[in-house]
Formats: structure tokens, sequence, C-alpha cells
């Protein structure tokens, strides 16, 4: 959000990134309209101009791509765009899905879930127990 702001102020105001992405379209050049549509959404998330154009943009590109993944990916965008989030939304940390977790890959998602520099004057301990030849085991937290 942070950098969309400053992307955004060095356009001239979100209306001027706005703008910028509207000729982008015009001219047929999607990435860059989507490049600068997302960062004028992010800077303003209720700005209905940036939101429409963006949802547009995502549209042309979903409608070009050869790729499924891609297609729908813009398509799922486009649609989130003009009518909010959509979809079942998923525990992504299910205590059943830890439980099947092997060490390396459980070390590996609590990594990615945090924020180092958040987290850096944080203190928190985890008592991991492991039995030996076990791929099951316990977090203990106190």
């Amino acid at each position: 959000m942070e950098r969309a702001q400053r992307y955004a102020k060095f356009a001239g105001g979100v209306d001027a990134l706005v703008e910028n992405a509207r000729e982008a379209f015009d001219a047929g050049d999607f990435r860059w309209a989507a490049e600068a549509a997302n960062h004028a959404v992010f800077a303003d998330p209720d700005h209905t101009a940036a939101r429409e154009l963006l949802a547009d943009t995502y549209e042309q590109l979903g409608y070009g791509a050869e790729n499924g993944t891609w297609r729908n990916f813009f398509l799922s965008g486009a649609t989130e765009l003009r009518e909010g989030l959509f979809g079942t939304l998923t525990d992504a940390s299910p205590p059943d899905l830890l439980r099947a977790l092997t060490p390396t890959p459980l070390f590996d998602a609590l990594g990615i879930q945090v924020d180092g520099p958040k987290a850096w004057d944080e203190k928190l301990t985890i008592d991991v127990v492991l039995q030996p030849g076990d791929t099951n085991f316990a977090i203990v937290t106190p």
C-alpha cells in the first residue's frame, strides 16, 4: 500500500495515475495499464474509476491469455474488483494439515508466515517434540 501511494504521488495523484493507465489501455498496452491501475487501486481502494479500469484491463489480458491458469487469474481478478470476493474462504493452517507435515515443510510454512521486520522485537518460545523415527510430532506453546 505504501508503495502504491508513492507511485500515485510520483504520477501526480491517483487521478493522474488512472489517466495514464487509461492512455495505456486505449493504446492496447494492457500490461502497463494493469501495472499503473493496480497501483491506483492499492493507493485508493475505493477509487471507482481505478477499480473499473483495472477490471477492464484484467479482462482484456484474460481474453488474450493462451494459458488457462493465467486466463483464470485475470478473469477472477476482474470479477473480484467488480463484485467482491467469491468462492469459499479456507483456513490456510488447519490442525489436521499441520499434524500431517514433516519437520522440514512445517518449519518452511512457519518461516513464511512471520513478518521478520515486524516480529524483530517479539519473543516467542515454541517447544517441538519429535519422536525418533516418527514423522508425527506435537507443537507445544507456553
